[in-house]
């Protein structure tokens, strides 16, 4: 168990509201997101009663979203990456739900990596272009980490930029280069608002924080005062030497017509280590054969070249929206254990 300080929350909570003053509309906010979640708990349970904000909860996200947002006139909300690409299909079987989400104005966005396709995607649900996707970076040993705040905009692929309560930095020991130049490594976070301990674990307290610099196990970068994040440490993939991020093959299978949700990850060991790429489709019409295609024309053929891919109905995901690799690898496992047995 993560064990925080009340001072710890005071001092998140508080920076968030700083940054929460300068909007020059009426905040009204509709809670769809976990509660327990560290993305959602400050805002949710702290900053609506400090700040003020006409707050409205959902028991939980389905089909009458759009509805909650056009009745109760709601500004702003939270939601995951997947929580988006639902939110576009119903508005592509009930046309109205598109008009009823107009009133939006800022979506907080965090839980995994939004795809640029699927942001894009969403912004197009909208009349204005003011409407802003802000994503948000942390996790529960600190809360929030770094965001955007208004009205600055951001198409680069940043997460934000640091909370005023937050240092980070890249880490010297894992430092390593990309194909295009850029120094990446693990991400660092030193600042107030951090755990004390794993309540009962001080051994893995002493490997997560070191000098007072908690180990995020994102791996990214730092650029005019951003954050990049490429992935987590330990979904990277290793093939033959080259280092494959899951995230930035998920963006590109994202951007193939007919793909409605996407994962890649790691299989195998050592040298029989590979890419495996689970994919939900439209239809019946897209091939094996079509999507890899596409790969090979958008990416270095060594990410790709020996890459499995496997057509699934859905992709299991935790209540926070990240999907569950290790679900999908276990059921690969489970699958190549029938082949061998003979019974699939």
């Amino acid at each position: 168990m993560v064990q925080r300080s009340h001072r710890s929350l005071v001092l998140e909570t508080g920076g968030i509201q700083d940054r929460n003053s300068a909007k020059p509309f009426q905040v009204r906010r509709l809670y769809c997101t976990p509660i327990f979640h560290a993305f959602s708990f400050p805002e949710m349970v702290v900053n609506t009663i400090r700040l003020g904000f006409p707050s409205f909860y959902m028991r939980r996200f389905d089909e009458s979203f759009a509805d909650k947002i056009h009745e109760f006139g709601i500004t702003e909300t939270m939601a995951a990456p997947a929580m988006l690409l639902k939110i576009i299909q119903w508005t592509e079987k009930h046309e109205e739900k598109r008009f009823k989400l107009q009133g939006l104005r800022t979506i907080l966005c965090a839980g995994a990596a939004l795809a640029s396709r699927l942001r894009a995607s969403f912004l197009q649900l909208f009349d204005s272009a003011s409407v802003r996707i802000v994503q948000v970076w942390g996790m529960t040993e600190g809360g929030w980490f770094a965001t955007f705040w208004y009205p600055e905009h951001d198409d680069t692929g940043s997460i934000g930029r640091p909370l005023p309560t937050c240092q980070i930095r890249v880490s010297e020991v894992s430092r390593a280069e990309l194909p295009d130049g850029r120094q990446v490594g693990e991400l660092l976070v030193k600042g107030p608002q951090l755990l004390t301990a794993y309540k009962g674990h001080p051994d893995a307290t002493k490997e997560a924080l070191h000098d007072g610099w908690l180990r995020t196990g994102d791996i990214g970068y730092c650029a005019d005062g951003k954050i990049y994040i490429i992935d987590r440490a330990k979904d990277i993939i290793k093939v033959n030497g080259w280092t494959i991020s899951p995230a930035e093959l998920e963006t590109v299978l994202h951007q193939i017509p007919g793909i409605v949700d996407a994962a890649a990850l790691s299989y195998g060991t050592g040298t029989k280590e590979h890419v495996a790429m689970f994919v939900v489709a439209e239809g019946p019409s897209l091939l094996v054969a079509d999507i890899k295609h596409h790969l090979l024309q958008q990416v270095a053929r060594f990410k790709v070249a020996t890459c499995e891919i496997h057509l699934v109905d859905s992709l299991p995901r935790s209540p926070s929206g990240k999907v569950l690799r290790s679900v999908l690898r276990h059921q690969l496992q489970a699958h190549y254990d029938n082949v061998d047995s003979g019974t699939s």
